[in-house]
C-alpha cells in the first residue's frame, strides 16, 4: 500500500493496538505520544494519514489539523473521542476531519471503518473482494520455479499474499524480462508460515522487480494457507467475516 500513517495517543495500549494491525496491511506506521514529535519530524515522515486520540488533547488535535490544512498533499485526519456531540462532529468535520472513531476500541467495529474512511478519502477504487496481508518478515515466504529453458531456479520474496494471489519481488535472477502480464508459470513452489504450496500462477502486472500475480491453481496446501489468512485477519479485524471490495 506504502502510506504512511501517523498514530498519536498518550496511551500506548491504543497505539500498540494499531501497530501491528497497519502494519500488515501494508501501511508504514509511525507512533508518538504526542503532537510535538511528529510536528517537528512532519518533512522527514510525510504522513498521508494522521490518526489521533483527541481524549484531553482538544487544542492540540485542531491546530495539527489547521497545520496540516496548508500542506502540499492531501493529509486523511481521523479522530478518536470518548464522547462527542453532533455540534462537535459538524464542527470537525467543517474543519477537515475526515471521520470521526468512537472509544473505546473495537477492532471488530472501527478498522474495517478506518480503511473504509481513508480508501474514501483518497478516492481509491476497490476492486478485490479479498484483502491482502503483509506478513512479519519472520513470516514472509518465498515462491521459486525452475525454468527448464535456461535451465536457472527463479526465486521470489513474497510481499503480501491474499487467497487469490500474491505480489512478489524478484530476487534470482535479478533479469527475468519474460515475465510479463499473462505469463503462465507453471509448478512453482510456494513457502510462507512454514507452509508448502504447489500451485500454477499468473502475471497480473509487473514493475521493475515487482509482480503481481493471481493463483491459478493450488494442487496442495490450500486449506493451510487459508487458515493462515483466517488467523491474519481475526488478529485485525477481530472476525474473519470481510465483506465488501478492498
Amino acid at each position: 500500500m506504502d502510506l504512511n500513517i501517523v498514530v498519536i495517543s498518550k496511551l500506548h495500549l491504543i497505539r500498540q493496538s494499531f501497530l501491528q494491525r497497519f502494519k500488515s496491511l501494508g501501511f508504514n506506521v509511525y507512533l508518538f505520544a504526542d503532537i510535538q514529535e511528529p510536528i517537528q519530524r512532519f518533512n522527514f515522515i510525510n504522513p498521508d494519514i494522521i490518526l489521533m486520540d483527541g481524549d484531553g488533547a482538544e487544542k492540540e488535535w485542531k491546530i495539527l489539523l489547521k497545520g496540516i490544512s496548508s500542506a502540499q498533499k492531501k493529509i486523511t485526519f481521523i479522530l478518536l473521542k470518548s464522547g462527542i456531540s453532533i455540534d462537535e462532529a459538524n464542527e470537525a468535520i467543517a474543519m477537515g476531519v475526515s471521520g470521526i472513531i468512537l472509544k473505546p476500541f473495537n477492532p471488530t467495529e472501527h478498522i474495517k471503518k478506518i480503511i473504509e474512511i481513508i480508501y474514501n478519502n483518497r478516492s481509491y477504487v476497490l476492486k478485490r473482494d479479498n484483502p491482502r496481508f503483509y506478513p512479519d518478515i519472520d513470516d514472509r515466504g518465498t515462491l521459486k520455479y525452475f525454468d527448464s529453458e535456461k535451465n536457472e531456479l527463479v526465486t521470489f520474496s513474497v510481499i503480501n499474499i491474499s487467497r487469490r494471489g500474491s505480489l512478489l519481488q524478484l530476487i534470482h535472477p535479478p533479469v527475468k524480462e519474460e515475465l510479463q502480464p499473462g505469463y503462465r508459470i507453471v509448478d512453482a513452489e510456494l513457502n510462507i508460515h512454514s507452509i508448502e504450496l504447489k500451485i500454477t500462477c499468473i502475471v497480473l502486472h509487473r514493475k521493475d522487480q515487482f509482480m503481481g500475480i493471481i493463483f491459478e491453481d493450488i494442487r496442495s496446501g490450500k486449506n493451510e494457507l487459508y487458515k493462515f489468512l483466517d488467523t491474519l485477519a481475526n488478529n485485525i479485524f477481530g472476525t474473519v467475516r470481510l465483506k465488501g471490495k478492498w
